[in-house]
């Protein structure tokens, strides 16, 4: 990075340091461009949601056919179950994850999904962290999830948090971590 652009990066408010420097070679008339960019990212929040956020998530998950007055059922029968944590920026939902009440202590988590802009900022560790949270306030004794085998940075983070494999097939793996 040139320095007068970390000196820029550096002044702005912790809120909008980037993440990231993006360089792009542009070339026109026979002469190249080297052009950095800064790529500026908002902290996300991680919050649990709530039915008001049905519009967002339906746009996040992007259900095909599917109403907003049934995708706000299926979230109401959610809700009641579990949890669905959300990460929100600029009043956007950018990334979830679901937990849901499996019966006598076992809960799953599913559904960890960070928009491909905001991912390598944590937001991933963040929305399970909140959703273990949810779990041990309810006396939840363990937590379980399958992840795809080549999901290799999901794996990374899924160990990162705790969760150890407890069982395979041919194309998954089934994590698991004792909470209590």
């Amino acid at each position: 990075m040139t320095p007068w652009l970390f000196s820029l990066a550096r002044s702005l408010p912790e809120p909008l340091r980037p993440t990231r420097v993006a360089s792009l070679l542009m070339e026109a008339s026979g002469c190249r461009w080297l052009i950095r960019v800064l790529l500026l990212r908002e902290r996300a929040t991680v919050r649990p949601a709530a039915l008001d956020d049905a519009g967002g998530l339906l746009r996040l998950n992007s259900a095909p056919g599917m109403s907003l007055s049934e995708f706000t059922e299926g979230l109401k029968g959610e809700l009641a179950s579990g949890a669905r944590m959300v990460a929100e920026s600029r009043g956007a939902i950018v990334g979830t994850a679901t937990v849901s009440d499996l019966g006598a202590g076992r809960w799953g988590l599913y559904g960890v999904w960070v928009k491909p802009f905001y991912r390598h900022q944590g937001l991933g560790r963040r929305l399970c962290a909140a959703s273990l949270e949810h779990v041990r306030a309810r006396k939840g004794a363990s937590i379980t999830l399958t992840v795809n085998r080549r999901a290799w940075r999901a794996l990374g983070l899924y160990r990162g948090l705790g969760f150890v494999i407890v069982g395979s097939s041919e194309d998954e793996f089934t994590m698991g971590k004792f909470l209590q």
